[in-house]
């Protein structure tokens, strides 16, 4: 499994829900306009799935699954994660 990184919103979402299944997140890399459609689309490809994803943004926008990152962990844990990608 490839160690988790930020998802360009150029490339297909496939990688992204990967990163969310494994990881808990994934965070997107860009600016509001294009971030947002793209974590839409990451969390329509995971309704299959059971887990509660969630859009939001700490450093950069990510897709969250609530289920291993509540959002009380916004700034502790996750945010930690989200910054050691950088």
């Amino acid at each position: 499994m490839k160690p988790n990184r930020i998802f360009k919103t150029t490339e297909t979402p496939n990688p992204a829900v990967d990163a969310v299944l494994n990881h808990g997140f994934a965070a997107i890399d860009h600016d509001t306009s294009l971030a947002l459609p793209f974590g839409k689309r990451v969390i329509e490809a995971l309704k299959p799935y059971d887990i509660e994803p969630h859009l939001d943004y700490v450093a950069d926008f990510f897709v969250v699954d609530l289920n291993r990152f509540p959002l009380s962990e916004r700034r502790g844990r996750l945010s930690q994660a989200i910054q050691a990608l950088t």
